[in-house]
């Protein structure tokens, strides 16, 4: 359907394929642990985060690690590492390289601090004329405690660097002190518009140099094994969702087969608040009437935080608006079968909170996009981090099929129009 097929064997070449702990380790790259002594967790509101991958690290005194093999953050993603000094005491700074000249950007970096107790005041108990609404209690929580670093223009230290692949280094942040035997911890902050390879590297004023190559990464499902998606890539859930051969993109897509099993398959992401995410969705049928297929994102804490897109029985794709839980159409008509429709979601929690809307690409183009809905039920949420998937289809024979999940644009770029010239010949 589109000709990117150059494009993602490059893209995946080297990747890890998994978005968290958890993915499936298919070549070389992030996943060899360094058993060096170090600190290999911190706490970060009150939870504990390992900070353990890291890759081959020959010639480095400064060992990088990361919190996740690879990341997926529709568009942006905070990077949590620590930096382990084997060397001699000194001053060190990071830089960021991107594959992608246009369109990275390091936005901020910032040094761990600990966390401090915060108190949330509660509510009293509320009588009205229908009755008493409960009171909330006073509680304290774990906040952590992040203090900017500071970042400049790059410049050249004149330490040999790894491959980077000759591609661009924007940014450096300040440097900050950290002695021999010393791990310390940060969150390097990204802006990106495509998925693929970065390099984080580590520069010291005496010498020391660190480097560690994580992905922002979007599923295609064409690196897992063909047969039940449960266990792989961190997907969890019941055996009717399996890697098969109808895809949008590529060789491989995702295909649900209703069963008598729990109906519901998930997959964490990297928990951001605002963003815009792409995927493919395909029905072999008509749902039966009464049940349904939803693909939806959510705050994985907060119950009532989903952002819903559904084929329905009536044979519309639609969108939850969480006001009163009722279904939007996204089509002027309904979906055909046998059909792939990109959908696109965008959220941003700061501009229009707790709400999000969508549009579908129908017939050779976007759709407009919706309104902006409330997610479901009136719902809240702080960082969407979760997919989820559900059909409560009681009919086996009525597929549903999903694949191409990304932050950039899927569908065939649109043809260039060239101007119109009339020829005359004159004798």
């Amino acid at each position: 359907m589109f000709n990117k097929t150059k494009n993602f064997i490059k893209k995946f070449k080297k990747i890890i394929i998994g978005f968290l702990i958890g993915g499936t380790a298919l070549a070389a790259g992030l996943g060899v642990i360094d058993m060096t002594p170090r600190i290999e967790a911190i706490s970060l509101d009150g939870k504990n985060v390992s900070v353990n991958y890291t890759d081959e690290n020959s010639n480095e005194s400064l060992i990088i690690h990361s919190d996740q093999r690879d990341y997926f953050g529709l568009g942006t993603v905070g990077i949590i590492v620590s930096v382990y000094n084997t060397g001699q005491n000194q001053n060190v700074k990071f830089a960021v390289s991107t594959p992608n000249k246009q369109g990275w950007e390091m936005i901020k970096v910032q040094e761990y601090g600990g966390e401090t107790d915060v108190i949330v005041l509660g509510t009293p108990e509320i009588i009205t004329a229908t009755g008493t609404i409960q009171a909330i209690l006073s509680q304290t929580i774990k906040k952590t405690i992040w203090n900017d670093v500071g970042q400049k223009q790059y410049q050249e230290t004149g330490i040999v660097r790894k491959e980077i692949k000759g591609e661009k280094t924007e940014k450096e942040s300040n440097s900050f002190y950290i002695a021999k035997g010393e791990t310390r911890f940060f969150k390097i902050q990204l802006k990106y518009s495509s998925s693929d390879e970065f390099f984080i590297e580590a520069f010291g004023d005496g010498g020391g140099y660190g480097h560690l190559d994580p992905w922002t990464y979007e599923q295609n499902f064409n690196g897992l094994t063909t047969g039940d998606l449960n266990g792989q890539d961190s997907w969890s859930g019941p055996v009717m969702y399996d890697v098969a051969s109808t895809a949008y993109e590529g060789s491989q897509g995702v295909t649900a087969t209703p069963d008598a099993q729990s109906n519901v398959i998930t997959r964490t992401i990297t928990g951001i608040s605002s963003g815009s995410v792409y995927f493919a969705l395909r029905k072999v049928a008509t749902p039966t009437a009464g049940t349904i297929f939803f693909f939806a994102f959510g705050d994985s804490a907060v119950s009532t935080s989903q952002m819903r897109i559904y084929f329905e029985d009536n044979g519309n794709i639609s969108i939850l608006n969480g006001t009163d839980n009722s279904n939007v159409n996204l089509l002027s008509g309904t979906a055909s079968i046998n059909t792939w429709y990109p959908v696109n979601v965008e959220f941003d929690d700061a501009a229009q909170p707790d709400k999000y809307r969508a549009r579908v690409y129908s017939s050779g183009s976007w759709q407009s996009f919706s309104s902006w809905y409330p997610v479901l039920s009136n719902g809240t949420y702080t960082n969407i981090n979760t997919i989820l998937v559900r059909t409560n289809e009681t009919n086996s024979s009525n597929l549903f099929h999903f694949d191409t999940i990304t932050a950039t644009d899927p569908t065939p770029a649109p043809a260039v129009q060239g101007e119109e010239y009339q020829i005359i010949f004159e004798e």
